[in-house]
């Protein structure tokens, strides 16, 4: 008999699933979040150059491109310019060629918006909806600098080429030697130092370099580091976010250095000039964001190790 057409998921896992799924909504509904729908399909996407989007025409107007969003961000930040305070959203997001273990082409992904709310207490809330979800007592918050320096002895924030050199020979990494060091440094963390955190509880990393930080704010007390955190259980990258950037000039400046990189990297990509425009016209404030993947908080919520046991259908079954 042919079981092809069966989904990943049990019967089991689905119904967790969705009880998962409807305490993630109660958590924002309980603090006045509003839940909001923003398009699947877009005009314009993101420069970085480390996510390739999908693409697709619009055959009856002259075959325009449009994308397939990897993260609603953009569109859920022009509804903030118009006022919104605290908004959230769960939808689907694509990101091409990420297909592993942790991923799938084709994800569900949470994002939440938050006025007049500093990087510490989005930190905060972030980790109220991983306790909740995941079921721990403590997590701990370091900075991108200590645990760098821990695992590796090397100052991210201030570049010792030798001393990268030499870990890179004492380590056999020499295949990640770079011209570019900043490129190194993200590589060495990883590739080292991501699989080796939160192995019992959830660690925050807090203050990446700015050069990792497209559409964070700089550090208001260090021009190095930028107002941007990630979240790690069980060596997996889980969550991401920051105290927003909100300058229309400084944005579009990142863009375009950004844009700079993809066509090195011959990848055709248009800046989002809408986003850009809405910083600059609209009506914003200060406000923090964060990304979080849902397939992956599941997983690791029901001591699952593959992401296709927790989504009905992955990318070779649909």
């Amino acid at each position: 008999m042919n079981y092809t057409w069966q989904p990943n998921i049990s019967i089991n896992n689905l119904v967790k699933r969705a009880k998962l799924i409807r305490k993630i909504r109660k958590f924002f509904e309980y603090r006045n979040y509003v839940e909001i729908e923003t398009p699947l399909l877009s005009n314009g996407t993101i420069t970085n150059v480390n996510i390739i989007p999908f693409e697709t025409k619009l055959i009856n107007n002259n075959y325009k491109k449009l994308y397939l969003i990897s993260s609603p961000e953009f569109h859920m930040k022009r509804l903030l310019c118009i006022g919104m305070n605290k908004i959230f959203q769960l939808c689907h997001s694509f990101r091409n060629g990420e297909i592993g273990k942790y991923h799938n082409p084709e994800f569900t992904i949470l994002e939440w918006y938050r006025k007049n709310c500093s990087m510490n207490n989005i930190m905060l809330e972030t980790n109220a909806l991983l306790k909740l979800i995941l079921k721990y007592k403590k997590s701990e918050f370091v900075s991108y600098q200590n645990i760098f320096i821990k695992y590796t002895n090397i100052d991210p924030l201030n570049i010792n080429k030798e001393k990268i050199n030499k870990f890179l020979l004492k380590n056999k990494l020499t295949h990640l030697f770079d011209n570019n060091y900043n490129n190194v440094i993200q590589l060495i963390f990883s590739l080292i130092i991501t699989p080796k955190l939160g192995l019992k509880n959830p660690v925050f990393v807090y203050h990446f370099p700015i050069y990792q930080a497209e559409l964070a704010c700089i550090n208001d007390k260090n021009n190095k580091i930028a107002d941007r955190f990630e979240v790690y259980f069980k060596g997996i990258e889980l969550s991401n976010g920051c105290y927003e950037l909100i300058d229309a000039k400084e944005q579009l400046k990142r863009f375009i250095y950004e844009f700079k990189k993809v066509i090195n990297n011959k990848l055709k990509r248009y800046i989002d000039k809408r986003l850009v425009l809405a910083l600059k016209y609209g009506n914003i404030s200060n406000y923090s964001g964060v990304a979080l993947g849902v397939d992956r908080l599941i997983m690791l919520a029901l001591k699952i190790n593959s992401l296709k046991e927790v989504i009905s259908f992955d990318i070779n079954n649909s």
